[in-house]
């Protein structure tokens, strides 16, 4: 009778798993601008990343720095 070691099966799942990661992977390739462009939205929108549109209605990222000075110049110009 032919029997499956759990070595040797988990092998088996383990490697065919990781191939049809690979594969898809691999397919997916040229959706990697849409894949960006979604995952920046989805940040945005749950309030993860500070950023604001530009002119053109792009979305410009903010470093640290740059939102902490558009906050503290937009309280100052409140209080005079």
């Amino acid at each position: 009778m032919f029997g499956l070691d759990p070595f040797l099966s988990t092998l088996l799942v383990g490697g065919g798993l990781f191939y049809l990661g690979y594969w898809r992977g691999k397919n997916v390739s040229s959706d990697k601008e849409w894949i960006i462009s979604n995952t920046i939205d989805k940040l945005c929108l749950d309030g993860y990343i500070h950023h604001f549109r530009n002119a053109d209605g792009e979305i410009e990222l903010l470093t640290i720095n740059e939102y902490y000075l558009r906050n503290y110049n937009k309280n100052n110009s409140k209080e005079n």
